[in-house]
This record gives structure tokens, sequence and C-alpha cells, in this order.
């Protein structure tokens, strides 16, 4: 069954193993809006997923961002069946008032992990 947790399962993969989520942030959690989501067969294969950052990462990533996110440079599972995990750019910083917003690139271009430490969020926008 397509739920939410079944998105979360799934879309988690492009993520590198230690930031770890407990849920995905959705604007239409209808079938229709996931399978949309999941399955793009009408629209060019582009969009962003919305996770919430677990308590135990957000509390790392606050001690020591540098330290914490040096491991994570590649994603916890391939997407294809015989593709290797996606490779990342090392992380950067971008100064708000909040304290910090780290983004990285997949090596090929092809995706955009944005983590806000201070809305416990991260963001993985692609565009294949």
């Amino acid at each position: 069954m397509l739920n939410a947790e079944a998105v979360h399962r799934r879309a988690r993969r492009v993520l590198p193993e230690v930031l770890a989520t407990s849920g995905v942030a959705l604007e239409d959690a209808s079938e229709a809006g996931l399978a949309a989501l999941l399955f793009p067969l009408r629209r060019p294969s582009s969009g962003t997923v919305a996770f919430r950052l677990c308590e135990a990462s957000a509390r790392e990533l606050q001690a020591d961002p540098d330290a914490f996110l040096r491991k994570a440079l590649v994603a916890r599972e391939p997407l294809g069946r015989f593709a290797a995990p996606a490779r990342y750019r090392p992380w950067r910083r971008v100064p708000v008032e909040a304290g910090g917003v780290y983004f990285t690139s997949r090596h090929d271009g092809r995706g955009l992990i944005v983590v806000v430490p201070a809305e416990r969020m991260v963001v993985y926008l692609w565009r294949d």
C-alpha cells in the first residue's frame, strides 16, 4: 500500500546513512499525490522530498556539523538494481540568522541535499 511511511522508506535511500530521518513532510498525502511523487509518468522526472531529521541526528549535527557531515557523502542505497549508491560532493554552509544551512550535490549533478538544522529538516531535490 502506498502511504507516507512507504514513501519515506523508498525516498530515504538517496540520503547518506548518518542523516537519519523520522518521516517525510508531504503537501499531498493522497494516494494520487504519493504516486505522482514516486512514479512521475507524465511529467519531467524532477521534484523535491522534505524529510524530518530525527532527534539524534539533529543533536549530532548541532554539536559538530563539520565532523557529522564529513560522514555524509554516500547515499545509503542505490536507486537502481545494478547502480552504485550516489556519491556527494563536500558539504558547504550558507550562514543565516538561525545558524546555518548546509548543502551538497551529487557528483553527477542530478540531485541536491539541503539540511536546515534549526528546522530539523532535510530536503532532497532531483532532476533526472
